[in-house]
């Protein structure tokens, strides 16, 4: 079953076409980790793809569901966790855990989040004096209380050290481990190749690939790294 079908989609702002007719499918249960250089087009089509930006041209469908068609039901589908975080900072954790608990017809227990994203022990802390890897975390949580089927997340380990980094994936694993679909930009390329099942590389609004980590590396030499096919598909680097 496919989690995500996208048709023709096309952003434009004027004469520029910031994401450019493009097509996929994202089966679900997987993780899919989308890269290209700053402007590539991958924040706008995430947007597109959560609704927060209407296409020019193009549909998208979450869990068999148009997103335009029929926004609050696919709205009630996926967990969003963006660069920009929108919380009261002055609130504590738990409440905003149990703020955003309540907003949902079929949320995961408090405590269960908590556990899941490693917050128990900040749970009395307001937002504001979390350190940057826990306030990611705790964005994270907020993210998949609602119980979504898709988890969309931009560049979410961005300036995080390598312990909050690796906390931040068990709890996307234990997510995943349901046979949910986590969708993601970064700029970390060990990252991708490490735990991603498939990569779309997008150049100028466009995929240029889409394809397992191990088949876009072994499509650029032998001994080669994830590295190695980013900067030959998405900059256009000879690899040595």
């Amino acid at each position: 079953m496919n989690a995500i079908e996208v048709t023709n989609l096309t952003k434009r702002y004027g004469n520029l076409n910031a994401v450019n007719n493009i097509n996929f499918n994202i089966e679900a249960g997987k993780i899919v980790g989308i890269v290209g250089a700053n402007g590539a087009g991958k924040t706008t089509m995430l947007e597109m793809m959560v609704g927060i930006r209407k296409p020019t041209i193009g549909n998208i469908r979450l869990m068999d569901t148009d997103i335009h068609e029929n926004e609050y039901v696919a709205k009630n589908k996926i967990g969003v966790l963006l660069q920009e975080q929108c919380v009261n900072k002055y609130a504590k954790v738990i409440e905003l855990f149990n703020f955003y608990h309540d907003l949902y017809e079929n949320p995961i227990d408090v405590e269960e989040m908590l556990d899941t994203v490693n917050l128990q022990d900040y749970r009395n802390v307001k937002f504001k004096n979390l350190s940057g890897g826990l306030k990611q975390r705790a964005a994270l949580g907020l993210a998949m209380i609602n119980n979504p089927d898709i988890l969309f997340l931009d560049e979410p380990t961005t300036g995080l050290d390598p312990e909050a980094r690796r906390t931040l994936w068990k709890a996307i694993f234990k997510f995943k481990s349901d046979n949910k679909t986590v969708v993601l930009s970064s700029h970390y390329m060990d990252e991708v190749q490490k735990y991603c099942d498939e990569v779309i590389i997008m150049k100028k609004g466009e995929i240029i690939q889409k394809n397992t980590p191990e088949a876009l590396i072994k499509s650029v030499g032998d001994n080669k790294f994830m590295d190695d096919a980013y900067l030959y598909y998405a900059v256009g680097e000879e690899v040595g």
